[in-house]
């Protein structure tokens, strides 16, 4: 027991069962430790199969993974995947933990609290305006992770005035230098820098 409790990853080739209090104590450790877990089956140990195997649906044991380790959250079921407190202590201990929320509810409130998350995120949030709108009213720099649908969407309703806050890449974009020069703005255009001059 005093092994598992000082190396955590010892687990991964245990072929005995032990208490439940030392597996805790092991995720204390390394909430990494949860894939290993989740492999076991362990009669104790609620799980359920998700698209990479085996997922931890024991809540003590997920809360106390992600806690140690954001990206632990990548072993836990879609329910606390979705569940707006866990990820967001996932995301409070590692913000790459988002790439595993497909909740858009969830990546809502996760980036209300945590705008800079917003760069973590799936693809297809980047390019959510509502997504990309909760971040930005949190923290206008969070712009910049911002896809080129949500940039035009966000032109369309703040103005040009969000165009600082955009990645060069997208103040680049045809459309987004389309939407602003209907937009009336006539001398944002040299503002922003181009590759012609």
């Amino acid at each position: 027991k005093y092994c598992v409790q000082k190396r955590a990853s010892v687990l991964r080739y245990s072929k005995v069962r032990l208490d439940r209090k030392i597996y805790l104590a092991a995720l204390e450790q390394d909430g990494l430790v949860l894939e290993f877990l989740a492999e076991k089956k362990l009669p104790h140990f609620v799980h359920r199969h998700g698209a990479g195997g085996e997922r931890c649906d024991d809540e003590e044991f997920v809360r106390t993974a992600v806690r140690q380790n954001g990206m632990a959250l990548a072993f836990a079921s879609e329910r606390h995947r979705e569940d707006v407190e866990c990820v967001l202590e996932a995301v409070r201990n590692d913000e790459r933990a988002m790439k595993f929320v497909r909740s858009k509810p969830v990546i809502c409130e996760v980036v209300k609290e945590r705008p800079s998350a917003l760069k973590h995120a799936l693809w297809e949030f980047h390019d959510d305006l509502e997504v990309v709108e909760v971040a930005y009213a949190s923290d206008p720099t969070s712009l910049k992770f911002a896809g080129t649908e949500a940039a035009l969407g966000m032109i369309m309703a703040h103005g040009p005035r969000v165009l600082e806050f955009l990645k060069a890449s997208i103040q680049q974009d045809e459309r987004v230098r389309h939407v602003i020069s209907i937009s009336g703005a006539e001398d944002l255009g040299q503002d922003i820098p181009t590759e012609c001059t």
